[in-house]
């Protein structure tokens, strides 16, 4: 599994959770108890309970990372799309160089001749010239 299936992946479990795409997760203290509760509440109000008998802060890990993990994982997809992006720029960037390198080492021999035709030329004339 590379990155982003895994990233897929988990965003597919986490929208399996309850009431992931419309509520929120969070974490009930009632002050007086070493353990603590996690409860969803959904946009019309209605609570349910997720999980009891946490310790606060791994209650409080478990809601923050429910609530970050969309965006975490829209994050990282994106940096994906981006590194791929920037990968295939820089494929095409080196196949335009290495296309530029051929087109200059052609101009070159192309000068390499002209360059012996005018020393050929040049004794040409010279040898009319001394006749």
């Amino acid at each position: 599994m590379d990155e982003r299936d895994f990233f897929d992946h988990l965003y597919q479990l986490w929208s399996k959770t309850t009431q992931a795409k419309d509520g929120a997760w969070e974490v009930i203290d009632d002050g007086e108890h070493i353990l603590v509760d996690v409860e969803s509440t959904d946009k019309d109000g209605w609570e349910q309970s997720i999980c009891s008998a946490l310790y606060k802060h791994d209650a409080e890990f478990i809601t923050q990372v429910h609530a970050a993990l969309p965006e975490l994982v829209r994050r990282a997809l994106a940096a994906f799309d981006e590194a791929e992006r920037v990968d295939q720029d820089r494929d095409s960037r080196e196949c335009r160089i290495a296309e530029l390198e051929i087109a200059l080492a052609e101009e070159l021999a192309n000068v390499a001749h002209l360059q012996s035709r005018v020393v050929e030329l040049e004794a040409d004339l010279e040898g009319l010239i001394a006749r």
